[in-house]
């Protein structure tokens, strides 16, 4: 089941699936290395995130599940990362985009709170120009494939479907799922 950013609440366990034009579907997924990564079924480790509120409404931070690592924006660098979430890089805004038209499922922005360097505010966003995967020779990621992209480009930024996972139990489905049979 997708949730919506008025739907996020602390300690809620989350995955981020990634809904842009012209790219594979795939999962957010952190790395004990402090990488991040796509992913190309929840299922595989580092897609889980815990949800932590902050003390602002509608700004959140993201936790990579049995990692104990953040979701980090680097403003400087327009880069993505884990730490340990002591930067404000760390904070996220998450809002809704009005009327979804992919899937049907609600679609959000995800929009880091750093305030210094060339992406301050940047959206969380895949870098397609990268390196290559497999079976899609169009769409390249590699290890900046997770990036920061300027706020003045919310229009074109990723969109994000959060899919609400069962706590503690299995994780299964695609897209629009309704994973561990969650109420709708």
């Amino acid at each position: 089941m997708s949730i919506s950013a008025s739907d996020l609440r602390d300690g809620l366990l989350v995955a981020l699936h990634c809904v842009k034009k012209g790219v594979p579907d795939f999962f957010l997924q952190g790395r004990a290395d402090g990488s991040v990564f796509p992913a190309q079924a929840m299922t595989e480790s580092g897609t889980q995130w815990t949800v932590h509120q902050t003390g602002n409404p509608g700004v959140f931070r993201f936790e990579c599940q049995n990692i104990a690592l953040f979701l980090e924006g680097s403003a400087s660098e327009c880069g993505v990362r884990l730490r340990t979430g002591s930067s404000e890089g760390t904070n996220w805004r998450v809002r809704d985009f009005p009327n979804p038209d992919l899937g049907g499922f609600d679609h959000v922005s995800l929009q880091c709170q750093s305030q210094q360097g060339r992406c301050s505010s940047g959206f969380l966003d895949i870098d397609d120009e990268q390196g290559r995967v497999p079976g899609f020779p169009n769409i390249i990621f590699e290890t900046d494939a997770v990036v920061l992209v300027p706020e003045n480009s919310f229009v074109t930024a990723a969109h994000w479907e959060m899919i609400l996972l069962p706590v503690g139990g299995e994780v299964g489905g695609g897209p629009g799922s309704n994973p561990g049979g969650l109420p709708i």
